[in-house]
């Protein structure tokens, strides 16, 4: 067969090991093929020397945003290398990680099977939360796009819903050709700690610092090493570090072998969630005794003497201090226990498991057709395409702009929004002088001005292509996609969408869509005439409709860059709480640190609110995710269930991203 293999990166860790032994058991029978994500790498290098044919799909990980690439998969560049995959007549598509999703889209737009290695198990992964879905519906999304599963572990496998449509590769090739004599450092010192691997949150390499310390404390003269590449947990690590001051303590960022550090060694594993563990298979085959947490995968490797539950140091210490007491036995039962992993996972048995795997996809690819629409890519198309045009929007300005004060031609409009984007907020500086508005501060001049001038309407369409407001759009649709599952007919109330375009694209997308906007101002007339036009175009019914009041209580509201303009933000969470039915949805962005010559409407009294508003939502709301691309834009709330405040209302002080951005926000304006 020809095989099409798509790798979520050019490094070389554990996952990426594992597809490379997953290709060595292919490499005999098939013709293989690899994308990469970019051209150089030492994984790209390590496939070109087995012979594969290496190509270039300039695709970023799926995680934490899904939703960009869904918007990347819409770009004409990436549709067209898609086109010219076909040239090539694939049979059968692998997708490495559960991190991608392009490759089984990619899958269904070939009319081919598709496999993915799932190697990580999501609930578990600080750093891979996706933004914009649920973890649930992201691995409902890879098992929907995928003909089979080959999962890393029993305890990946179980992550999944549908169990029949998973299998079981470990991704280890044991170690044939290893002449280490493991006897050799049994009686030698020193004492050693490795933790090895990426520091990563998800390794919690920081761990092992209070070990050690807790070791030494107890008379246990041991070192500490710590062995890998940079990563989201090297910060904290750096920190425990610098603050203990502790000499017997050697941070590495990369060691050829790093199991030959002399000395009796103990490879110790923190890990909050660990899908398989290949530092334990390669500890164990020289003899070396594995620690590890009850993190997943190390519990089906190991005995249970050896492990210990997360973060708990009494436990992890005692266990060390056990195989310290012993550790020619412990030593000796690695070996064995090694061994024993390796004759479970011999090269024909795990060629086995992958012809099945293959087998089993074709025959699901041919008795249950994938539904093409789990993930609508159409729905992302008309983010980046709007059912209306630039020039559309233009012409309608300048028709509304004959009932206000200062009337323009569709030139004159043009010319204004070629302005804003050579110089942001000169459109609304206009607006400030004609109405003779003071920047910064609410007064009646300026709700004059919301209501009939048109240099909002001018700043808005010059960002009408822009990235940061496509992802989100895209964010979310993503989530309104989902709930669209479970509740068909949503009720969305778009509160404050200026020109209407984000509703137009909502409305597309096949949901009920209501807009609200400054009561009878020039701007809801623009999106008026705006909707008409689509409305009138469109090939299939659009449910979209223009109000002065709220209707109903809807499902979802909508709410992007508009509460830094309110003059009593809190009373305005609490008008939209009330629009809201028990546990809906708020999606909400705000811009409260914009007091900045090209943003003259933003409100200084609301600049003390700057990166808090899920403080200022808590009464009300729930906090349930945060866009991080770009962050805070927007934040996902749920409505209260009750008029109660939660027990809990100030969790999203324990989120980092929050407590992050909440920092930087006030450190901007000064505190």
């Amino acid at each position: 067969m020809n095989i099409l293999i798509f790798a979520h990166t050019t490094d070389y860790g554990g996952a990426e090991r594992a597809l490379l032994d997953l290709a060595l058991l292919l490499v005999p029978e098939h013709q293989v093929s690899v994308m990469f994500p970019a051209s150089n790498g030492v994984l790209v290098d390590k496939f070109r020397e087995i012979g594969v044919k290496c190509g270039v799909i300039p695709i970023e990980l799926s995680l934490p945003a899904p939703f960009k690439t869904l918007l990347k998969l819409c770009d004409p560049e990436i549709e067209g290398l898609i086109s010219h995959l076909k040239q090539s007549q694939y049979d059968f598509i692998i997708c490495n990680t559960i991190t991608t999703i392009y490759g089984a889209l990619i899958s269904r737009k070939l009319k081919i099977p598709c496999i993915t290695y799932a190697h990580e198990y999501l609930y578990g992964e600080p750093d891979l939360i996706p933004h914009g879905c649920s973890e649930e519906f992201y691995l409902d999304a890879i098992s929907n796009l995928s003909n089979h599963l080959l999962c890393a572990s029993e305890y990946v496998k179980s992550s999944f819903k549908n169990q029949n449509k998973c299998s079981v590769l470990y991704p280890f090739t044991p170690y044939q050709d290893i002449k280490t004599d493991y006897r050799s450092n049994l009686s030698a010192d020193p004492l050693n700690l490795l933790v090895i691997g990426v520091k990563s949150k998800r390794k919690n390499s920081h761990f092992a610092i209070t070990v050690l310390k807790a070791l030494r404390l107890r008379g246990v003269l041991i070192n500490l090493y710590i062995i890998g590449s940079e990563n989201s947990g090297t910060y904290k690590l750096k920190q425990q570090t610098t603050i203990r001051d502790e000499n017997n303590i050697f941070i590495l960022s990369h060691l050829d072998d790093p199991y030959s550090i002399p000395g009796r060694n103990i490879n110790l594993v923190c890990a909050l969630s660990e899908p398989y563990g290949l530092t334990i298979p390669e500890s164990l085959s020289r003899g070396i005794p594995v620690v590890s947490s009850r993190c997943g995968g190390p519990e089906e490797i190991l005995p249970s003497e050896l492990l210990y539950d997360m973060n708990d140091i009494d436990g992890c210490v005692r266990t060390i201090e056990h195989i310290v007491k012993k550790y020619d036995h412990f030593s000796d039962l690695s070996r064995a226990k090694y061994l024993e992993v390796a004759e479970k996972n011999n090269i024909e048995s795990r060629r086995v498991i992958v012809n099945q795997a293959i087998e089993s996809a074709f025959q699901n690819y041919q008795t249950s057709p994938i539904k093409n629409d789990f993930l609508n890519l159409e729905s992302f198309k008309k983010v980046i395409t709007p059912p209306i045009s630039f020039d559309q929007i233009i012409e309608n300005i300048s028709i509304i702009s004959n009932e206000s004060p200062f009337p323009m031609s569709t030139s004159q409009v043009r010319s204004l929004v070629n302005a804003e984007i050579e110089t942001p907020g000169s459109a609304v500086m206009t607006d400030i002088q004609n109405f003779d508005v003071v920047p910064f501060g609410y007064s009646a001049n300026m709700e004059h001005l919301y209501k009939n001038g048109l240099g909002l309407a001018v700043e808005l369409l010059a960002n009408f292509e822009n990235v940061g407001k496509q992802y989100m759009l895209a964010y979310i649709i993503l989530r309104l996609e989902e709930l669209r599952k479970t509740k068909p007919d949503l009720r969305v109330l778009s509160l404050g969408d200026g020109l209407g375009v984000d509703s137009i694209i909502l409305a597309s997308c096949g949901f009920n869509v209501e807009y609200i906007d400054f009561d009878k101002s020039l701007m809801s007339k623009c999106a008026e005439l705006n909707f008409k036009a689509v409305m009138s175009n469109a090939s299939y019914p659009l449910v979209l409709s223009i109000l002065s009041e709220p209707s109903t209580f809807y499902d979802v509201i909508i709410s992007l860059e508009v509460i830094e303009h309110v003059a009593d933000p809190k009373a305005f969470m609490k008008y939209v709480s009330n629009l809201l039915t028990p546990g809906g949805l708020l999606f909400m962005s705000e811009c409260f640190d914009g007091i900045y010559d090209k943003w003259p409407t933003h409100l200084y009294s609301n600049e003390k609110y700057a990166s808090i508003l899920p403080v200022l939502a808590a009464p009300y709301f729930k906090l349930l995710d945060i866009n991080t691309h770009p962050i805070g834009k927007p934040y996902l709330f749920s409505k209260n269930l009750t008029d109660k405040i939660e027990e809990n209302p100030l969790t999203f002080f324990e989120d980092p991203i929050f407590f992050g951005s909440m920092g930087n926000g006030q450190i901007r304006i000064g505190f």
